[in-house]
């Protein structure tokens, strides 16, 4: 299908139906007249209430019915599309009788139709149980919200399609969609395995790894990503939501282990991205952890406590600028407090590391 159907078809979601029709009108003339790009037309006419417009591209197809093989659900949508329920209906079976109605009944989004007509057709006819038929019915399932039966769709069509990388990467959203993280994991695993460019494949194993607490493979997985070409903005964002949560828990434990997990996301999101907001966390990540590390250093008399300080406090000083362009106040307050720890951090090293 030409790039301009595709975009026709996305103004009209869009309701953007004049954008819809240009769009159409660049496709038909490419195709030379071809007659699912003059119902695409037709339909986005009807969409747009140029009833006129709709009628006279109704007509022609009508007419190359009688002469050549027009498929019949275009004149269904177009039909449903003006309203006009019975001729529809009168479309849609001769459209079952070749085989086309189900996709009818996804184009007017009837889901539960489609799925009883997709359900009957494979049983008459096994050889239309193709991947496209397996993909198509899981998105019916979770347009109705019923997400296991989806799951069980993609599973089923993963095992008879195991080398299809889509139908590997719609098994893993059926199963992350039914809340089976694991083996949503696992799924997502096989399909970046299967397309190691599959960068759809990799935001949905990150989404998951990032729902178990998997950091250490979060990590893996957004690296991956990116020396395989995924977005960096994208993964950046990824990467930043997992630090910020971190950052969220650490404030909870004030666990210098927490707060340095944090950084570790938000180093990464950085690197992939920069971002004030990685920086302002990291800066403030950073302070925390040489803020606990001073008081802790001293207690415990401790050489490798007290460098920890000094490295955090020297990293929360480089970010904590950057990150001011976008929360002024708190990294000043910030960086006014750090000289303030500066002196005793000094005096722990010179103590205890010797």
């Amino acid at each position: 299908m030409p790039a301009h159907v595709y975009l026709g078809r996305a103004y009209d979601q869009q309701g953007a139906h004049q954008e819809a029709i240009a769009e159409f009108r660049k496709a038909l003339e490419l195709s030379e007249g071809n007659s699912n790009e003059l119902a695409a037309l037709g339909q986005a006419y009807a969409l747009a209430r140029q009833e006129g417009e709709a009628r006279k591209i109704l007509a022609q197809l009508q007419q190359r019915s009688q002469q050549t093989y027009v498929q019949p659900m275009w004149i269904a949508v177009i039909h449903i599309a003006l309203g006009e329920k019975d001729q529809a209906h009168d479309w849609m079976e001769k459209a079952y009788q070749d085989r086309s109605a189900w996709l009818v009944y996804l184009n007017a989004q009837q889901y539960q139709n489609a799925i009883d007509v997709g359900t009957e057709m494979v049983r008459v006819d096994t050889a239309m149980a193709t991947a496209d038929y397996y993909s198509r019915l899981a998105a019916a399932y979770l347009a109705i919200n019923q997400a296991q039966k989806a799951s069980e769709v993609a599973a089923l069509a993963a095992r008879k399609y195991p080398n299809d990388c889509n139908i590997q990467l719609f098994n893993a959203q059926g199963l992350y969609k039914a809340g089976q993280l694991q083996q949503a994991e696992d799924a997502a695993k096989k399909a970046v395995a299967c397309n190691p460019k599959n960068a759809q494949g990799y935001f949905l194993l990150a989404t998951i790894q990032s729902a178990l607490n998997k950091n250490d493979d979060l990590a893996i997985t957004l690296q991956t990503a990116r020396t395989n070409g995924a977005d960096p903005g994208s993964l950046s964002q990824l990467a930043l939501k997992a630090g910020s949560d971190a950052y969220k828990a650490a404030t909870a434990s004030k666990e210098i282990a927490d707060y340095q997990k944090a950084i570790k996301f938000l180093q990464l999101s950085d690197q992939l991205q920069s971002s004030a907001d990685a920086k302002f966390l990291i800066g403030a990540s950073a302070f925390s952890v040489g803020q606990t590390a001073t008081i802790s250093a001293n207690e415990k008399r401790s050489c490798d406590l007290a460098r920890t300080a000094r490295d955090a406090f020297n990293l929360a000083s480089l970010n904590l600028p950057a990150g001011g362009q976008k929360y002024p106040n708190e990294a000043a307050q910030l960086l006014t407090a750090i000289p303030q720890f500066t002196p005793a951090v000094e005096n722990e090293v010179k103590r205890f590391c010797k």
